[in-house]
């Protein structure tokens, strides 16, 4: 996952992997806001299995975390901060079609954040579980 390129088919397997909207630019030199988020996710899900954080075939990497800390950890860094920026990823995802799965009362604000995870989750997990059995794990 070194290289730009490498990294822009991640992110269009994690759109197919996570059944959400397609991102209306997918060329990295200009990606939209939907394809950044997932390039950002992407970037950091590299790093973290170049450190040992996750670790292919294991469910808890080489620094002792389990993994699906380190993706929920991955995924919320990976949230754009501004609300501007966050809601055109929000749309360019077509995250409005996510059914929300959390409790309590939440304003829009909280729901961009949470479909946004939801998608980013969901295609590191699906990524990673395909990973796991092409190493026959």
């Amino acid at each position: 996952m070194d290289t730009q390129e490498s990294r822009t088919g991640i992110v269009m397997e994690f759109v197919k992997l996570s059944e959400c909207g397609r991102p209306a630019v997918m060329d990295w030199r200009t990606y939209s806001a939907g394809a950044d988020f997932l390039d950002r996710v992407a970037s950091d899900l590299g790093e973290a299995m170049a450190e040992g954080q996750i670790v292919i075939g294991q469910e808890v990497g080489e620094s002792g975390q389990y993994r699906d800390t380190v993706i929920r950890e991955i995924v919320s860094r990976a949230i754009p901060s501004w609300t501007h920026e966050k809601w055109i990823a929000f749309v360019d995802l077509r995250a409005y079609q996510e059914v929300v799965e959390r409790e309590g009362v939440m304003d829009m604000d909280d729901r961009a954040d949470t479909a946004l995870e939801q998608i980013a989750y969901r295609a590191v997990r699906l990524y990673l579980t395909n990973k796991d059995k092409e190493m026959g794990a």
